[in-house]
């Protein structure tokens, strides 16, 4: 039974503008506020007006005032929160008859209930959270005042503070604690037994005691894993009461006892919300039994009594996931920004969008856990928690060396070991010698070499987790198949096997993804296009694939099963949801550095960028040779990109800034920025585009028949000057096109979709970095065409050549001979699918995009140019063109010689 307010019992503060003397109103005397509005914009001048309907068991005439409003606010998880019939009981339930309630069908508000009484308004709340965590409704309880009372909130906390006790004390005596309990005993009883074999003396073979020991072993550590969880789950139970004032659980295991680390950092009012989503979470990480949720207390103490960690989790521990929100909840390396990068963009995403939704209502900001897969110099580190790509923060780096707003960095699946986690480790080993800041480390992976990465950063410790165990059928197939082509070259036969056991697999199996690893982007093109199957659908999964593309393999397909043809990319970054199939093809295609082709001059761009003048000096965990230096410099020289400053050092020059702040090889940098330069913005991203794509445009593939088809059809598109020109024509037809034709054009004139859609993408990419770093805008329209010449074939000849200048030929002037390459005087041949072929012409000076090794040497990928261009360009080339032009062989005609002379 509501009491009423007694002035004498409870006195307000005397508002401004009061006679003094006179005595303040009760809270019955009380108007509503009238400025207050609810976010249905339902309060208007003091009188309320109902978008559905009221239900009241007054009259209008006798409504008391609303002193106080409890909103049921719908979190978005359930599509039926807002059904009326559930929402009226529940109503009718926790609050009393006298109160007016509204209960509205759409908007941010499902309901809300007004009370004239503290009482009520208090009771109701308490009745609300408490059916709320007995999971009877999914109705977020708010409740608004229009008259404040310091002792109010106090009261509230009390009250609901039992609520939540009662309801974590539940939790603990409930059913998913019951079962890891009796799981613990379990386990124990079957040490117990194993150890009891393992004493018996007698009739105990060898073979069977190393069984028996080994068996033994898996038990203990199983069983610790298991008390670990549950000692975790404990843990952050204790601390929520602790912080709710709700009273004390059982102590912690002796073990654990000396971990003085809190999983959760709770400070200032109660946030109840908040305290609901952390039970949740943590009912699921029990549920889910990650095996990294056994270590988090013992992993947030080394990360806070060391500034430096190197963790390696198996695959399948989740700590690509769980770590960045340990530090996060506790408050260890967690005062600004905590950091996390990854690889790639597909796994930046997901794992990003997997976090936010494990976190929803954990953090009091929406925006608390972001994802950056591209980079933005002006990105703010304002996040709780970002996920960003390895080349997103290096390019932060560039921008400020400080990194402000970072307190941990934590540099996932190390192992991969890419031009830019090599640079991010060098540099932040620098950032971590400045004593002001208290900037942490975490190194994680599933196969990194743990020691060596120890070793770098100052001997630090070294955590491992192991991975969580299923039992695997395993079944060895031996190959039959044989040799074929493709549009992209000859097809090994294990793929052709992969794709064969994929059919059997889901011909003969139950349902289940099956997810097959084969090497390289065009085994798995190829694989798509050949998996036929009923009720099956076929996905690739690479590194340039569209991150839309990408993404599909997270899909559902009712009634279809899906099978993923992937490069290593699926190994360790990824985790993809109902995996049955795994078919590996035992193949797989290693990095290998050779002296001789010079290290990435991406890399050395970028080292300069960052004002590091020696690069031999570098501090690389694994130092190129001085070889492979010297020549990575030697080529950003000729393109222009850094020059010779004082005494032996290099710097940027503004083009080399150009190139960093793009983020693309410098050559392709070059392409475009000249194109630029004359007006030809469009080409120049299309040229960049084309020319990393140029492998796999044409397609070329079946019967013999097929494929002199495809080259009659190639013809139609073939330029003068070369494959680049042809390319770039191809793309101009292709995008003027409609989208809906697209597809079907390509079919008809023999050209790979999915390369066109690459390159398509690619041009995006490249005009979202100009528009966002350089300020540049892209046009939309295209100057070149291929059907004429207005004087720009000359000015993008000129661009491939400034970008190309290292794959400079010059033809030999003798067919058998072919064309000698300047930098290395090595004489090959044009590769039969070159444009210039069908013009049966020998062009003297060619660039080309590479140089393919088989039984012979070919130049692929080339593009005519006039010698009139290589004096101009700027800075010179590093190769005598001039005597090279002297030295070519010329046929000369003679006469006036008889048959017997001769």
């Amino acid at each position: 039974m509501s009491r009423p307010y007694n002035a004498t019992a409870r006195r307000f503060p005397q508002p401004p503008g009061n006679i003094a003397g006179q005595r303040p109103p009760t809270r019955y005397q009380q108007k509503p506020n009238p400025f207050y509005r609810n976010p249905n914009n339902n309060y208007s001048s003091g009188s309320y007006q109902s978008p559905h309907r009221e239900l009241s068991s007054r009259p209008p005439t006798t409504r008391l005032p609303s002193n106080f409003v409890i909103s049921l606010l719908p979190d978005g998880t359930d599509p039926n929160s807002h059904k009326i019939p559930d929402i009226t009981s529940l109503i009718s339930e926790c609050a009393a008859p006298s109160c007016r309630r509204s209960v509205f069908s759409t908007g941010s508000v499902a309901a809300s209930i007004h009370f004239s009484a503290w009482d009520q308004a208090r009771s109701c709340m308490a009745k609300l959270w408490e059916r709320r965590l007995n999971g009877d409704h999914c109705l977020t309880p708010d409740l608004r005042s229009h008259v404040m009372v310091p002792s109010d909130s106090e009261e509230l906390r009390r009250e609901l503070g039992a609520v939540f006790a009662d309801h974590v004390k539940s939790l603990v005596a409930g059913e998913e604690v019951g079962k890891l309990k009796l799981e613990v005993e379990s386990k124990r009883g079957e040490i117990d037994e194993v150890s009891r074999q393992l004493k018996a003396k007698k009739g105990v073979r060898f073979d069977l005691y190393t069984e028996l020991s080994n068996k033994k072993d898996a038990l203990v550590a199983e069983l610790e894993v298991t008390e670990k969880r549950l000692d975790e789950f404990m843990a952050a139970m204790r601390c929520i009461l602790k912080y709710i004032g709700g009273g004390k659980l059982e102590e912690p295991a002796a073990e654990t006892k000396g971990v003085d680390v809190e999983p959760f950092l709770l400070q200032g009012e109660v946030d109840w919300v908040k305290i609901h989503r952390l039970i949740l979470r943590e009912i699921r990480r029990l549920q889910d039994g990650l095996p990294i949720y056994a270590h988090r207390r013992e992993i947030l103490a080394r990360i806070r009594d060391s500034q430096i960690m190197v963790l390696i989790g198996e695959t399948g521990s989740g700590k690509s996931t769980q770590l960045v929100q340990f530090l996060a909840d506790a408050g260890i390396g967690s005062s600004e920004t905590v950091i996390c990068t990854q690889p790639r963009k597909i796994a930046t995403i997901s794992i990003a969008d997997r976090v936010k939704g494990e976190c929803h209502g954990c953090y009091k900001d929406s925006n608390s856990i972001i994802a950056y897969p591209t980079f933005s110099s002006d990105q703010p580190f304002g996040s709780k928690v970002i996920y960003a790509t390895d080349h997103c923060l290096l390019q932060h780096f560039m921008n400020d060396r400080n990194l402000p707003g970072i307190s941990c960095i934590v540099i996932d699946e190390a192992h991969e070991r890419s031009s830019n986690t090599d640079l991010l480790l060098a540099l932040i080993k620098c950032l971590l010698l400045d004593q002001t800041r208290d900037l942490r480390l975490v190194i994680m992976s599933a196969t990194a070499d743990a020691n060596q990465l120890s070793d770098y950063f100052f001997g630090c410790d070294v955590f491992h987790v192991s991975g969580r165990s299923f039992p695997v059928d395993l079944k060895y197939i031996s190959s039959d198949s044989e040799a074929s082509t493709s549009a992209w070259g000859p097809i090994a036969p294990y793929v052709q096997e992969v794709v064969k056991t994929s059919k059997e697999i889901h011909r003969s199996e139950k349902e289940g993804t099956i997810l097959a690893f084969l090497t390289s982007q065009q085994e798995v093109e190829w694989a798509c296009e050949n998996f036929q199957a009923p009720l099956a659908v076929a996905f690739p999964l690479h590194g340039k694939l569209s991150f839309e593309d990408q993404f599909r393999i997270f899909q559902d397909f009712p009634g279809k099963r899906k099978v993923i043809f992937a490069t290593n990319l699926a190994e360790t970054s990824l985790t993809i949801p109902g995996l049955k199939y795994v078919v590996d093809s035992g193949m797989v295609k290693e990095s290998r550095f050779e002296p001789g082709r010079g290290m990435s001059m991406l890399k050395v761009l970028r080292i300069l960028a960052l004002g590091i003048k020696n690069i031999s000096e570098f501090d690389f965990i694994d130092a190129p040779s001085h070889q492979a230096i010297d020549m990575a410099i030697r080529n950003l020289v000729q393109l222009g990109a850094i020059r010779q400053s004082r005494g032996s050092y290099y710097e940027l020059t503004d083009e080399g800034r150009y190139f960093v702040k793009l983020g693309i090889e410098p050559r392709l940098g070059k392409l475009v920025l000249y194109c630029f330069r004359h007006r030809l913005g469009k080409e120049g991203l299309a040229l960049a585009a084309v020319m990393a794509n140029a492998s796999s445009i044409f397609c070329r593939v079946g019967t013999k028949d097929d494929k002199i088809k495809a080259d009659c059809l190639k013809v139609q598109f073939c330029h003068s000057s070369g494959d680049l020109f042809t390319m770039l024509s191809v793309f101009k037809e292709w995008e003027a096109l409609p989208r809906d034709h697209r597809s079907k054009w390509c079919w008809d004139n023999s050209i790979n979709a999915k390369s066109m859609r690459r390159c398509q993408e690619a041009v995006k990419e490249m005009e979202e970095s100009l528009r966002r770093e350089l300020d540049i805008i892209v046009p939309s329209l295209w100057l070149w065409s291929p059907h004429k010449s207005a004087g720009h074939d000359k000015h993008l000849k000129w661009a491939i050549v400034s970008a190309l200048v290292e794959n400079v030929a010059m033809y030999s002037g003798y067919d058998q001979l072919g064309y000698q390459v300047a930098m290395t005087g090595q004489t090959v041949r044009l590769h039969p699918s070159c444009s210039l072929q069908m013009f049966a012409e020998k062009p003297s000076w060619v660039v080309f995009g590479e140089l393919l090794s088989t039984v012979h040497d070919y130049l692929v990928c080339v593009t005519a140019f006039d010698f009139e261009s290589l004096p101009s360009l700027d800075p010179p080339p590093l190769f005598d063109f001039h005597n090279m032009d002297c030295q070519k062989l010329r046929s000369k005609k003679m006469t006036g010689f008889g048959t017997l002379l001769l």
